[in-house]
């Protein structure tokens, strides 16, 4: 009986396909046929774009610019151009700085001398790191572009001139400046010192208990010596702008007044977004930031148009190998800035130090030093010209 079932459905089965055949065998037929158009029709394109002179061949370039090491792809388009895709990489240059320190406002060279050494002296204790008045800095200008083209020839006949139009897109910051290791040590004692003072103006008693220590009834010398010090700070020029607050600051600690009274708390409101932080004409005053660091970076428009010339001249006889000169212009959208950290005085709410950054290149004046100079020609890149010599290969 299991047997005859078997048989049955197989049987029915068999016929109800080979009633079906006709229909899926049709509909397979149309779906070659369908694919077989759309690789017939993309090959005549192709066999008309090769005729009319797009893609007909590949060459592969190398060259070598003031904006880097690079590579590109290129392929005629018609018999009015080519484009060129590839990339560029510049590899690190290194530029160094010095910034210097200071303590309190308002006094002479002299005094600020002896003044800074006695507090780094205290603050070098925890470090054992000779105390300075400079902080070295080195930065890195590193950049990678991908790279777009596209090549007109001006005179048909005559295809070794070109005009170049196109873009650049690559990494939006070019310099990254950092203090370098032995300042760093350092600057971990300006750290240590500068929280020391931020409690002493708050009118709070300096805790050094996790260093060991119990300054006992030397607390309110001590905190009216740091009242009267001021922070240790690193001056780099004056604000050209009023610097606004970008959020809401909150005072991380309560303040005592000389009476002891309580006249802000913690988590109290500071400057509400909008509000002043700096006046126009104050000094810029940088500082560590929470992992002892100072920062100075430039940075510039990720996308940059391109608009240069160039002139090719054929290597081998029969003209694929090449050699190419090119003069052009990177367009920057405007100056790079230079971006440091200023610490607004505050925190946020969970009682984070907060900074803002400011640009020294368009929000700065009177930058001091080699910092100033470095400002100073950023300044004036808003365009880089860059001139390239470039070898190509015809691949196929």
């Amino acid at each position: 009986m299991k047997k005859t079932l078997i048989i049955s459905l197989l049987t029915f089965t068999a016929l109800s396909l080979r009633a079906e055949g006709p229909d899926v065998a049709d509909s397979t037929k149309l779906g070659v046929s369908a694919y077989r158009k759309i690789i017939d029709r993309s090959s005549i394109m192709f066999r008309e774009a090769q005729m009319n002179g797009y893609f007909s061949h590949l060459d592969l370039g190398v060259t070598l610019s003031n904006v880097g090491i690079g590579f590109d792809f290129a392929t005629p388009l018609k018999r009015w151009g080519q484009l060129r895709i590839g990339g560029t990489f510049r590899p690190n240059t290194t530029y160094d700085c010095s910034l210097g320190l200071e303590i309190s406002e308002g006094l002479t060279e002299e005094q600020q001398q002896q003044r800074y050494d006695k507090v780094a002296k205290l603050a070098s204790a925890y470090t054992n790191v000779p105390p300075t008045r400079t902080i070295d800095m080195s930065g890195g200008y590193e950049m990678l572009n991908f790279k777009m083209l596209v090549d007109f020839y001006p005179i048909r006949q005559h295809r070794n001139l070109r005009i170049t139009a196109g873009f650049y897109w690559g990494n939006g910051t070019i310099v990254k400046g950092t203090n370098t290791a032995m300042s760093g040590t350092m600057l971990s004692g300006v750290t240590i010192y500068n929280a020391m003072y931020r409690r002493a103006a708050a009118g709070l008693d300096i805790d050094l208990s996790a260093a060991g220590f119990s300054l006992g009834s030397m607390q309110p010398k001590i905190r009216e010596k740091l009242q009267e010090w001021g922070a240790i700070t690193i001056p780099v020029g004056t604000y050209a702008n009023d610097m606004v607050a970008e959020q809401n600051v909150y005072y991380s600690t309560d303040v005592i007044d000389a009476q002891g009274n309580v006249t802000h708390s913690a988590g109290e409101l500071m400057y509400a977004q909008g509000d002043v932080i700096h006046r126009a004409g104050e000094t810029i005053r940088l500082t560590p930031d929470d992992n002892d660091m100072v920062r100075i970076d430039a940075k510039v428009n990720k996308f940059k148009p391109y608009l240069g010339i160039g002139y090719t001249m054929p290597v081998t006889k029969d003209g694929r190998t090449q050699i190419s000169l090119d003069a052009g212009l990177l367009i920057w959208g405007g100056a790079p800035s230079v971006v440091a950290l200023v610490e607004t005085g505050g925190s946020d709410k969970a009682g984070n130090r907060l900074f803002q950054s400011i640009d020294l290149a368009h929000n700065a004046k009177d930058v001091r030093g080699k910092l100033g100079t470095l400002v100073d020609k950023a300044k004036g890149y808003t365009v880089m010209p860059e001139l390239s010599l470039r070898f190509s290969q015809r691949i196929w």
